[in-house]
């Protein structure tokens, strides 16, 4: 008893330090855990007119990478994503943005080699050879793989010789540092960026990201049957019955030596855009997004004259001249 007595502030200070422990224990366990906020970043940040995607055009769900072709990650990610793309043909969007770091020597050329490829209808196909051969990416590589998939080979070779392409490696460059992206791949699902922990993860938030667009658009489609709910009045916008807003201004986009101006602009339904030709050489728009079918076909400027277009479809629009390979783009709200 005595030595109990004797001890007793210091068994009292040992048991108040082991409950709050304990209570410190508990606490962590009852916490949920941190999720990381993340900030949803607009379509002007994300999509350029020079990028290719895969899938649908129109669907709901749009998956943004910013690869490295010499990448390993990026090499060990793309059957994931090439399966995704197959597994959701309609519902999901994929594009490929061009992130080449500066330890991979050959990463720059790879991928402006993509991007000529690209031209030529081959940009996937080009892209694959590339993460398929990591450790063959020389010049002499990857003029090889163009001629594997029987490119036009003097406009391929005169093209990555003479680095025309390399604006658009660069323009994609400095819109992920803009971003933030430090490494590859780094994904951004329907425009915020994703923290993934595993390659199922990765997949399992795309399938949670397409099932609820499906969930959407199903709600979205559910026919009104209480006769007593008043139905809201739809304006349908068809390109044959309207006419623009004379109230709103007309987009004015020149095409200069530098390119058109803006390079991104925003108009609105039923908007008229306006192409003035500033060069002393004709030009052309050739729409990379199909949208519209007064430009099917591509519509040739001559110096100093201008061409008109009412805008009657919403949505992310691209075009480019193609002979100097100088695109645009028009979010259309």
């Amino acid at each position: 008893m005595s030595f109990i007595k004797r001890n007793m502030p210091v068994l009292v200070i040992g048991g108040l330090t082991i409950l709050v422990f304990l209570g410190i224990i508990i606490l962590g366990q009852n916490k949920p855990p941190i999720s990381p906020v993340l900030t949803e970043v607009s379509d002007e940040q994300l999509y350029a007119p020079h990028s290719y995607f895969l899938g649908n055009e129109d669907a709901a769900t749009i998956l943004v990478e910013f690869s490295d072709f010499q990448c390993p990650a990026c090499a060990a990610f793309h059957p994931v994503v090439k399966s995704l793309a197959e597994k959701y043909p309609q519902d999901l969007k994929i594009i490929y943005r061009h992130f080449p770091l500066p330890q991979h020597k050959n990463a720059q050329k790879a991928a402006e080699a993509a991007q000529i490829s690209g031209e030529q209808g081959k940009f996937w196909e080009y892209g694959e050879l590339l993460f398929q051969n990591q450790e063959k990416l020389s010049e002499e590589d990857l003029v090889k793989y163009a001629e594997e998939l029987n490119l036009d080979m003097e406009r391929f070779s005169n093209a990555l010789k003479s680095g025309t392409y390399e604006q658009f490696v660069t323009e994609d460059l400095n819109a992920g540092r803009k971003l933030g992206v430090d490494s590859t791949p780094t994904f951004y699902l329907n425009n915020r960026k994703m923290i993934i922990g595993s390659f199922k993860d990765f997949e399992e938030q795309i399938d949670t990201a397409i099932k609820d667009a499906q969930t959407k658009k199903a709600q979205e489609n559910i026919p009104i049957t209480n006769e007593t709910v008043n139905t809201p009045t739809v304006t349908v916008v068809d390109k044959t019955e309207t006419q623009p807003n004379k109230e709103l201004e007309t987009v004015n986009i020149e095409f200069t030596d530098q390119g058109f101006k803006p390079g991104n602009a925003k108009a609105l339904v039923g908007q008229i855009v306006r192409w003035t030709n500033k060069t002393n050489e004709p030009i052309k728009i050739k729409q990379l997004i199909k949208k519209f079918d007064e430009l099917e076909n591509e519509v040739t400027i001559e110096p100093g004259k201008f061409y008109e277009l009412r805008l009657y479809k919403s949505g992310y629009w691209t075009y480019q001249e193609p002979v100097k390979k100088l695109g645009g783009a028009i979010i259309i709200s």
